[in-house]
């Protein structure tokens, strides 16, 4: 939701709804959400630790029904006539019903749209003629609605892109519309909890993320609850990036697009949701860097190397030796030394079979260069791995002796770009993306991202 909001009216906590206040929610997209209380719900002045309770309830003047969840009492004056408190809150629903506690807050569905979502899946009902001869000067605009386009992930979870339509077509209208909007959703087999179910949605923006090539955020998410009828209830919380106001895409300013992967959309997704457990952190890394990415910090270029290490040692051979093997040299090396240092060995040993940064590097980097792209993409693969393995190194321990070939700002910059580049190919192809597909996106994005 990019849109402030303010809402006025009553609240109470569902253990003692006798007790309600006036107060006044507001949101910020960028601030988050707060509610401002004239007095207090419980006598802070005896409080050990901050107030946190789970759920706060409202009623506002236009009667919305709003659940405040997970919250706490950031600020309180309660030495004035007029005593009053100011919580911070995570998450806001808003519908015909409120919600007590945690075992209510289950959904069967959610939907989600977006900030360039439109324009990536780039499909759209509209049909214009123009015709502009001497004897007719009409343009003609027809519009029918797309079809939804539907996938399957597991049999649990199910989904689609739907298509939603606002006109203003009245005759008298001076600048008459049509405003196409698409959305995606996600559907259960049976009631899910809130935590999860946006944790999965999350999980596709992420994917929608890589997309764009850019940090993907929300401006209108719906959770639904299939209970004696179907209700549905807005849900605002604040992005962990801050909104921009910036132009629309266009289709070729993606790393990748709907139109590109028409054909394995569905497969890609059922891989990416496979492997959402194993693949949260690596793409907590890899998306962090996006929003620091014009601010040329190391932490950049540390999180993108960590990232690589982690997709490695998760997809990727682990060991350096057959474990057997390892596990007769590492005793036998045990065996050598007194009793009293046995246990020390052992543990110093215990990650020693795990390959080194630089044999990571090398193994992901000629996985790309050789099965994937061309030899263009790194025209110094050597260079490039010593490069990111020194810069890797200074940067996480600080060695002196590293220093004078540690890069700074620009040149860091360079080779954190080519870096996630590579991680990236690789996510791609780990969730489906066929070696045609993502040489095809390289060769676009060289032309339109700056990645080079």
């Amino acid at each position: 939701m990019k849109e402030p909001l303010i809402y006025k009216g009553f609240w109470f906590l569902p253990e003692n709804p006798k007790n309600y206040l006036s107060g006044i929610l507001t949101y910020n997209p960028n601030f988050g959400i707060e509610l401002d209380l004239i007095n207090t719900f419980i006598d802070l002045s005896k409080l050990e630790d901050i107030h946190k309770p789970d759920f706060i309830l409202g009623v506002t003047t236009d009667n919305q029904r709003i659940t405040l969840y997970k919250s706490f009492a950031r600020s309180w004056n309660i030495l004035s006539n007029v005593p009053c408190v100011t919580y911070t809150t995570d998450y806001t629903f808003i519908g015909d019903r409120h919600f007590s506690n945690q075992s209510e807050l289950k959904f069967d569905s959610i939907s989600a749209k977006f900030k360039n979502f439109d324009e990536w899946v780039n499909v759209f009902g509209f049909g214009i003629n123009h015709n502009f001869q001497a004897e007719s000067k009409t343009i003609s605009i027809n519009y029918e609605l797309p079809k939804p386009l539907t996938f399957k992930i597991n049999d649990e979870i199910s989904g689609g892109i739907t298509f939603s339509v606002n006109s203003s077509l009245m005759q008298n209208v001076v600048t008459p519309q049509i405003k196409q909007s698409t959305s995606v959703y996600l559907e259960y087999s049976c009631k899910q909890s809130f935590d999860l179910i946006l944790d999965d949605m999350i999980f596709f923006q992420n994917f929608f993320s890589l997309g764009c090539y850019e940090l993907a955020y929300p401006l209108h998410i719906i959770l639904y609850s299939k209970d004696n009828e179907s209700k549905k209830f807005q849900l605002i919380y604040k992005p962990s990036i801050n909104y921009v106001e910036e132009r629309r895409k266009r289709p070729w300013e993606f790393l990748f697009n709907l139109d590109d992967i028409q054909l394995n959309f569905e497969s890609i997704l059922q891989k990416w949701y496979a492997k959402k457990e194993t693949m949260q952190h690596i793409l907590t890394l890899l998306l962090e860097s996006f929003y620091h990415e014009r601010k040329l910090e190391v932490n950049v270029f540390i999180n993108i190397s960590q990232a690589i290490e982690a997709f490695h040692r998760h997809y990727r051979k682990n060991e350096s030796l057959d474990p057997k093997d390892f596990k007769s040299k590492k005793e036998a090396i045990i065996a050598t030394v007194p009793e009293i240092y046995k246990d020390e060995i052992r543990e110093m040993l215990h990650f020693s079979n795990e390959p080194k940064y630089k044999q990571r590097l090398e193994e992901v980097i000629a996985e790309v260069t050789n099965k994937i792209l061309d030899h263009t993409f790194l025209k110094d693969k050597d260079q490039f791995i010593k490069n990111v393995k020194d810069n890797r190194n200074y940067y996480t321990h600080y060695d002196k002796s590293l220093s004078k070939k540690a890069f700074k700002a620009v040149d860091l910059y360079e080779i954190s770009k080519k870096l996630r580049m590579v991680l990236i190919f690789l996510i791609l192809s780990e969730t489906g993306f066929t070696n045609d597909q993502i040489a095809d996106l390289y060769k676009r994005a060289k032309a339109n991202l700056d990645i080079n």
